[in-house]
């Protein structure tokens, strides 16, 4: 095994064997050309991210005795197309941690477009969860995977991870924010991107680093703050409004995307999942658990007007209408209580979004 440093990282790698890198030297350096580009990739990473404001990874205090240096460890082992690298916490003091990452030594048979596109997809959403671990490594798997896969948009527009992911998020949109779909790590855990967007979009670009802030023990005089409990205070939104608003966006994608009122790039992800139904509806048990919201789709058939009424225990269920053409959204009404109506005399559908806005 081998070393290659850089001013902030450490790279092992070898040239034998299983897990070696690829052999190219074209610059006669007598390093490999492959990890070269590597470690110019994480110190670009990390660059980025400290120009987003975020901390450094926690130093790991030379805990490699083989080796002993406080640089970040990167090492560059042949996964066997099992996975394509991961991030290690290693130690902690308190929620604090820090570790080291094991990353794919070729990515050969993947089907990444480049191994470049691999290495800059794999350090830049690895790290980040290096640099969420300086802040509280305990907050779960929805803020941690989706806001990685977030960072990696903001190091690279270019990688389509966000766009990739956030259908399996549109899919569930019913299932709690905070929820990851059944496994811990799953899909619809990676595809909670598109709230961290939002959540950039609406509140600028520190919002998400506020938030990892306001998740440190201590912080708001809290001793372990949950980033479900504190999104609140980071945005100054109460969270229902909250919750509506990303649910009245989550309507503007793919063909009916609108930058000037939703996702900048909205027309990049996929549809929100809807549920056809046929008017005039009336139902008497309809499920939608916490945090969740959910979309109904009917034909407008000719009607100049729908009235949408909700009855029972309604306290925490929000209405949005939206009237739908073939050129997009026509209009929407955000319905204060549990009655209301849109005009629809010029669309071809109206969509119900119902939203729970407990938590």
């Amino acid at each position: 095994v081998e070393i290659f440093d850089t001013a902030r990282f450490r790279l092992h790698f070898t040239r034998d064997g299983d897990h070696r890198v690829p052999a190219a030297d074209n610059d006669t350096s007598g390093v490999p050309d492959h990890v070269e580009a590597l470690a110019v990739i994480y110190e670009a990473v990390l660059d980025r991210y400290l120009a987003l404001g975020f901390r450094a990874p926690v130093p790991d205090g030379g805990t490699d005795t083989d080796n002993n240096d406080a640089r970040f460890d990167v090492y560059l082992v042949d996964f066997g197309l099992s996975a394509d690298g991961a991030y290690t916490v290693e130690g902690c003091a308190g929620s604090t941690c820090y570790g080291y990452m094991v990353q794919e030594n070729d990515f050969a048979g993947y089907g990444y477009p480049s191994t470049s596109y691999a290495n800059r997809l794999l350090a830049s959403h690895e790290l980040f969860h290096a640099v969420q671990s300086a802040y509280d490594d305990g907050q779960g798997a929805v803020i941690g995977e989706g806001t990685a896969v977030w960072a990696s948009e903001q190091f690279d527009d270019a990688l389509d991870d966000y766009e990739g992911y956030s259908g399996y998020f549109l899919d569930e949109t019913n299932l709690p924010l905070d929820a990851t779909g059944g496994a811990v790590v799953s899909g619809r855990t990676y595809g909670s991107v598109i709230f961290w967007q939002f959540l950039m979009e609406r509140f600028g670009e520190d919002a998400v680093r506020r938030l990892w802030e306001a998740c440190e023990d201590g912080a708001g005089g809290v001793a372990d703050p949950y980033w479900f409990d504190v999104i609140d205070d980071v945005t100054g939104e109460a969270f229902a409004d909250l919750l509506v608003e990303f649910a009245a966006w989550s309507v503007y994608t793919g063909d009916r995307a609108d930058p000037s009122v939703s996702f900048a790039a909205g027309s990049e992800l996929p549809d929100v999942n809807t549920t056809a139904i046929e008017l005039p509806l009336t139902d008497d048990s309809f499920l939608l658990f916490d945090a969740g919201f959910q979309a109904l789709r009917a034909e407008a058939g000719g009607r100049a007007r729908v009235e949408v009424a909700v009855t029972g225990e309604i306290e925490d269920v929000r209405l949005v209408l939206f009237a739908v053409g073939t050129a997009g959204v026509l209009d929407s009404v955000a319905v204060e209580g549990a009655r209301g109506g849109i005009d629809v005399g010029q669309a071809d559908e109206v969509w119900v979004q119902l939203i729970n806005t407990s938590r």
